[in-house]
């Protein structure tokens, strides 16, 4: 660690020893990913991180648990947010910083004292308001930014967010400098993503489905696998199971049996009918046309309409820990069996 990072004892007067006693509570030493760590109040929990475009941004913040607040959105009464940036990042490190804190709080007068800007508000969530006070300073020599929000009622004054700014900027320990850990949070989502292709990949292998994009459609034990780029979701494979066939109907419902215990959820299933002209899919899952063809070949009686359960998984630049198409391995069997019993799919009278 370079010694220029390490903060002295006393930063804006506010000394790392007595820095506790605006944690309220207490504190907790929260990672920064590679960065480092800081000390945030205890109250506060970690919110999701940004990472890309030359900066990062971490937040912390606070979930009332009042009945009289819940309602479509998250209600947060508090939030702290650290943005650290590239020196050409500045600018845009500071707005979604800004935005971050200021989420949901409209009409605010900003107002300047020394290094720090405040702003006044009111934070409206649901069907509530709340006064509020945004405080944000930037550290240039250390290429960070701070910021924090709080509901004016909750008894903090602007000293006092001016304050726990302070004492969280001296609790920063960094471990790695900022270009390092930009440049490994840069490629963050392509290593990620190759970690969930090879655990897909390794998936598939156990029943022999090759991954190989574009390559042939394959069956295996009575499944198709299509492996192809999807026009948004990119690349992605499909499995489709057929279930059977019953009589065309206007339109069916489907039931929802209960599931066996390995399985969280039924696949989504996919009707083709004869519309007069062609066949018509209802439902909506990743079907490439290819897929759809191939299906329509084996399609050979008008009058009944058939059915397919289908899953699909994506790589995506996350840690996989379950995938669609094991969903759909498990399910398979409780599928076959309830659309037998007619449980499963109705026609609508």
């Amino acid at each position: 660690m370079h010694l220029y990072w390490i903060v002295a004892l006393v930063i804006g007067g506010i000394s790392v020893a007595s820095a506790g006693m605006f944690f309220g509570s207490g504190s907790k030493r929260q990672p920064l990913a590679e960065l480092g760590f800081v000390d945030v109040p205890s109250r506060l929990d970690p919110y999701a991180t940004r990472e890309g475009e030359g900066y990062a941004l971490f937040s912390f913040d606070q979930t009332p648990n009042s009945i009289f607040l819940m309602g479509s959105n998250r209600p947060v009464s508090e939030v702290l947010a650290i943005a650290a940036w590239h020196r050409d990042s500045r600018a845009a490190a500071l707005k979604s910083l800004t935005t971050r804190v200021a989420d949901r709080t409209d009409n605010i007068k900003w107002t300047t004292q020394g290094e720090y800007r405040v702003g006044e508000g009111v934070h409206e969530v649901n069907t509530s308001k709340h006064d509020a006070r945004i405080v944000v300073r930037e550290f240039p020599d250390r290429q960070l930014t701070i910021g924090h929000m709080t509901w004016v009622k909750r008894s903090f004054s602007t000293q006092d967010q001016i304050k726990l700014i302070e004492a969280t900027a001296a609790s920063f320990e960094q471990r790695v400098p900022v270009a390092d850990y930009l440049s490994l949070a840069s490629d963050r989502p392509r290593l990620l993503t190759e970690r969930y292709r090879a655990a897909l990949r390794k998936l598939l292998a156990m029943r022999t489905v090759p991954y190989k994009v574009d390559g042939p459609i394959v069956e295996r034990d009575g499944t198709l696998y299509d492996c192809y780029i999807h026009s948004h979701w990119g690349e992605m494979i499909t499995a489709v199971h057929p279930l059977g066939t019953l009589p065309a109907a206007r339109s069916f419902r489907t039931l929802n049996p209960t599931t066996p215990p390995n399985v969280p959820n039924w696949p989504e299933l996919v009707t083709f009918q004869w519309d007069g002209e062609e066949w018509e899919v209802d439902g909506t899952p990743a079907l490439s046309s290819r897929m759809i063809a191939l299906l329509n070949e084996r399609h050979h009686d008008r009058t009944r309409a058939y059915f397919y359960a289908v899953a699909s998984d994506a790589p995506q630049p996350f840690e996989p820990k379950e995938f669609r198409i094991d969903f759909l391995w498990r399910a398979i069997p409780g599928l076959n069996d309830h659309f037998k019993r007619g449980d499963l799919v109705q026609p609508l009278q």
